[in-house]
């Protein structure tokens, strides 16, 4: 199998290419959603369809028309048929029996089961977690997965999955911040069969639990004991007050203490560097978060902007505000680099995979330092 950390940069590649894909992971860490997500994108029509939900009649039932036996036509091929989606999703498809898979071989091929075709030939995306060995769970059959384009593995990546929290604000900041100092709490590559486990999934079932009944001690009944009880105890250093964390060095901290940090002093310093009122507080804390690891002090500055609105404005607005801040500092590409400013763009240039090498990366920064010192800059320095 293609193993990738982006399920959604590899789908949206291979699909224009791909008839017949495979998609394997561990259950809720977001294949079904990606796969609508990347079809909306491409202009593509999707019906989706769980063969396991519909037991025998999957397949059709077999009648007999004189001496001749022949089946009915399945549900969900005629609504294909009549529909005529652009893509179809086969989705838990380790769900399905091995005595109903069999039907399947021919449909990957030609499009065709027992005796009827399809007057088209739509994608095809069958997704399911293929690794694990549960009672639940059936194998996949071999003349089954060598009728697929490409197999791919999707292992998501703790950076992708916060990239996308902060972007829908479906997760509770708090929660994003814990799974950044407990990056193992994302998901369960084997999860149990008959308990509670992590996943992207259970992290958003939490989250709206949290926001309606403002407890987290439901946790381990929602993500499972070890990382609900991780989290209970995690959320008791949300309570410290912001003067008392610039008290502390930086560089003596744990990362549970790290993150937690950042996000206490977000909510009291994003506020006024998005409004440009700023205070000695202000400056002191954004000196503060600097001396930390880059990571954690970038997760500071994307926690600082708030998932409502039009986020690329305030991102834009958030950066400009902040080299105001840093005002004198930011006389030299020197001082623009190691700044909080500076590290902020330097990792929006690793996200975007634009510099092939780091001569690449240093004249994207350059140029970035010129536009913004052009745009806020100019008044401020002379």
């Amino acid at each position: 199998m293609f193993r990738t950390k982006s399920l959604y940069k590899t789908l949206k590649s291979v699909l224009p290419y791909c008839d017949n894909i495979l998609i394997s992971g561990a259950p809720g860490i977001g294949k079904s959603e990606i796969v609508y997500k990347v079809c909306e994108e491409c202009g593509l029509s999707l019906y989706e369809v769980r063969l396991y939900e519909q037991g025998e009649s999957a397949i059709g039932f077999p009648r007999v028309d004189t001496e001749i036996t022949a089946f009915t036509k399945p549900f969900w091929f005629a609504r294909i048929e009549k529909d005529r989606p652009d893509v179809v999703l086969f989705d838990d498809f380790h769900l399905v029996d091995s005595s109903i898979q069999k039907y399947f071989y021919r449909f990957l091929s030609s499009r065709i089961i027992h005796d009827f075709e399809l007057p088209y030939s739509p994608k095809l995306i069958v997704a399911g977690n293929f690794n694990i060995e549960t009672a639940s769970a059936c194998e996949l059959q071999s003349p089954v997965s060598t009728r697929f384009d490409i197999m791919i593995q999707y292992e998501p990546e703790v950076e992708t999955f916060i990239e996308w929290a902060l972007e829908t604000g479906r997760i509770d900041k708090r929660i994003i911040v814990f799974i950044v100092a407990e990056p193992e709490a994302l998901f369960t590559p084997d999860p149990p069969v008959t308990s509670m486990y992590p996943c992207p999934r259970t992290w958003e079932k939490l989250s709206r639990l949290i926001e309606i009944t403002g407890d987290v001690t439901v946790a381990p009944g929602v993500v499972g004991p070890k990382y609900g009880s991780k989290l209970i105890d995690f959320w008791k250093l949300l309570s410290k007050e912001p003067e008392e964390i610039l008290k502390e060095h930086p560089k003596n901290l744990k990362a549970a203490e790290a993150v937690s940090a950042c996000y206490i002093l977000s909510r009291r310093v994003g506020p006024e560097i998005l409004s440009g009122n700023f205070t000695r507080f202000t400056k002191e804390a954004v000196e503060w978060v600097n001396q930390l690891d880059a990571d954690i002090a970038v997760l500071f500055c994307k926690m600082c902007i708030p998932n409502k609105g039009d986020a690329r404005k305030l991102r834009r607005l958030f950066v400009e505000n902040l080299a105001k801040l840093y005002g004198e500092e930011m006389k030299s590409f020197e001082g623009f680099k190691n700044s909080l400013c500076g590290r902020l763009m330097k990792a929006a240039v690793a996200l975007m995979g634009e510099a092939e090498d780091s001569k690449r990366e240093e004249q994207i920064l350059k140029d970035s330092y010129k536009g913004l010192k052009r745009r806020v800059l100019s008044g401020t320095l002379s």
